[in-house]
């Protein structure tokens, strides 16, 4: 492998922009919501938040070079685990993958972070443009061994509604890179495209840069929702409108791969949730950990689901298909069947 030793200029910290969506003038965040704005998260939260939130900086196979972007990152589990935006350590285009990704910690917050692990990519969908890093060696390249880091706790993003308060943690990139707290709201929710109807995006209004990508959205109890992703520019209004992928849509990467996560329900202080046991890694979770909930549900191949599906084109309805995962494509994606009445598709 190699000594690694990131090279970090201004030159190579250039943000690159991975979806359509995203502008130059994201830069320009959106104003602050003045209810939302006087919302203030516990400072023993937020301490806990800003000891779980990450630099990541993708590197070539030395790790000696930067290569891409660099963004933010969440630690969902004290064995390492940091959720994140795909197009924060690979290309959406290529859907490649940097071979090693320099994780930064905050130390101190008036500090910029430190250099402390090196990780690799053990899970990531450029569809929805989510991915999960493992930590696996310190900066000296040692083997980090049993894990016990800062995390947070998950929450239930599908219990979210327009007006509530949110908080976003990241390293935006604007007026240094130093750990940025914003706060702000959800303004309201939309479809895959941005457009239509559904709950796959969460739209806020928190002022947010391009280095908050990958970084983490939370609720007003300090648990993580959603992953700060993308940011749309209208040319014409010159408006912003910052979007998160909410938490429910990273399920299908958390529940397989992930192990010593913490859900917390929609109620206030629910009961803690262990991994699933067969995740085919070796699991340091102790032993007196509850069983692993009913929600959010493991997606697995071999399993059958009952899908609802919202369409925003046309008339909007609602239709339910019968979906059976069978197998997964070059690219990692699943592949299945699915079925409504007479109707298959395949894909």
């Amino acid at each position: 492998m190699g000594v690694k030793w990131a090279v970090y200029s201004e030159t190579h910290m250039n943000i690159r922009v991975a979806a359509a969506i995203l502008a130059a003038s994201m830069l320009c965040g959106a104003a602050l919501s003045g209810s939302a704005a006087a919302q203030v998260l516990p400072k023993a939260t937020r301490d806990k938040i800003i000891q779980s939130t990450v630099m990541l900086m993708p590197t070539d196979a030395s790790g000696e070079k930067l290569v891409g972007s660099l963004g933010s990152g969440s630690v969902i589990s004290p064995a390492g685990y940091v959720l994140t935006n795909f197009h924060v350590i690979g290309d959406i285009d290529s859907r490649t993958i940097s071979p090693w990704i320099l994780v930064r910690t905050v130390k101190f917050v008036d500090r910029e972070p430190e250099p402390t692990y090196w990780g690799k990519v053990v899970a990531a969908d450029p569809n929805l443009d989510l991915a999960v890093v493992r930590i696996l060696e310190t900066f000296d390249q040692k083997p980090v061994g049993a894990l016990n880091l800062p995390f947070v706790e998950l929450g239930d993003s599908n219990a979210l509604t327009v007006g509530d308060p949110l908080f976003v943690f990241g390293f935006p990139g604007t007026g240094g890179n130093t750990l940025t707290y914003t706060s702000g709201a959800v303004s309201g929710f939309t479809g895959e495209n941005t457009q239509g109807s559904g709950r796959q995006w969460i739209k806020h209004d928190a002022q947010t840069g391009p280095g908050n990508s990958g970084g983490g959205v939370f609720d007003e109890k300090g648990l993580l929702i959603g992953v700060n992703s993308a940011v749309r520019v209208n040319k014409d209004t010159s408006t912003t409108t910052p979007f998160a992928r909410p938490l429910a849509v990273a399920w299908g990467l958390i529940t397989p791969n992930v192990t010593r996560f913490v859900v917390r329900g929609a109620g206030s202080g629910g009961a803690a949730a262990s991994p699933p046991t067969s995740t085919g890694k070796t699991a340091s979770s102790s032993g007196n950990a509850t069983p692993q909930p009913q929600w959010p549900p493991a997606i697995a191949l071999g399993q059958s689901y009952q899908v609802n599906i919202q369409r925003g084109s046309g008339t909007p309805k609602t239709e339910s298909w019968a979906l059976t995962l069978k197998d997964r494509a070059n690219n990692g994606d699943a592949r299945g069947t699915a079925t409504q009445g007479g109707q298959t598709q395949t894909g």
